[in-house]
This record gives C-alpha cells, structure tokens and sequence, in this order.
C-alpha cells in the first residue's frame, strides 16, 4: 500500500491525495498485475476529484503461450509470448 498526496500539482495547481494498492504474481502459465486507487481520502473540498469517482483500478491478466505449448517461442529480444487483456475501471457503470 502506499498512500500518496499531489500539492499544487500543474495545470490547475489542485492538491489531493490517493491510497495505491498494487499487486501481481504468477502461477503456472498464468499472470497478473494491477493496482486499485481510492481517490480523496481526506475529502478535501478544494480537491480537483471532488464529486469525482474515488476509485480507478487497473486489471492485466496474461497467459503464457510459451507455457501453455510447452515449447520455447522465444526469438530476438522477446523472452516468452503471451495472449494478454487489460481491464480498466473509473469506479462509474458501463
């Protein structure tokens, strides 16, 4: 966890703060990274997230293609091939 303030931060010269948890691991052929914030804990009127959402969280799940064949796929730079997505959520409904 790490919790974490902006002062004065530029174009708008708005402060606020924000708690960070950030994960990730593998198991087996699959693996994970991601992270949650939670936006405005001190409720600070004169922050730029005021009547925002307070939540942003970031979910990347892979799965090792290398792993899944069992084969080495690996060429040039590239260590190991992955079919990956990325979900992305602003704390509003879709």
């Amino acid at each position: 966890f790490n919790l974490m303030g902006a002062f004065d931060e530029l174009p708008g010269e708005s402060s606020h703060d924000y708690l960070e948890m950030e994960f990730g691991g593998r198991s087996g052929i699959f693996d994970l990274y991601g992270y949650v914030d939670v936006f405005n804990l001190a409720s600070d009127k004169g922050s730029d997230k005021v009547g925002d959402p307070k939540i942003f969280m970031k979910f990347a799940p892979r799965m090792s293609i290398d792993g899944l064949t069992g084969k080495d796929l690996s060429f040039g730079p590239v260590q190991e091939l992955y079919v990956a997505t990325l979900f992305e959520w602003d704390g509003t409904d879709y």
